[in-house]
């Protein structure tokens, strides 16, 4: 099963890929990896989320930031490499919470 098949079967769809909220490029190749930036629960130009986790933002509301983030990352991938059938491995993944201290 391809990713977008898979991405499909999960009820999820894939955004078009979020335009750089700063100075910086989604996505640089080098030789075969591709490095992508840090990818923000943004929507047609929309912040979705914002707050903290604990404070304005629910633990289930959190996660649904972090699927954003992720769709996102994934629409930024696809419009770097043409299709996801082409990603062989994910090496490494980093994510960031906006929580209060001690979450």
């Amino acid at each position: 099963m391809n990713p977008e098949a898979k991405l499909a079967e999960l009820g999820l769809t894939l955004p078009n890929p979020p335009a750089a909220a700063g100075s910086y490029v989604p996505t640089v190749r080098t030789g075969n990896l591709l490095y992508c930036a840090g990818t923000i629960c943004m929507v047609d130009g929309k912040m979705t989320h914002t707050g903290q986790v604990g404070k304005e933002q629910t633990i289930a509301t959190g996660a649904k930031a972090a699927e954003v983030c992720a769709l996102n990352t994934i629409a930024n991938i696809k419009a770097a490499v043409g299709s996801l059938d082409r990603v062989a491995r994910i090496v490494f993944v980093s994510g960031f919470v906006n929580a209060i201290d001690g979450f």
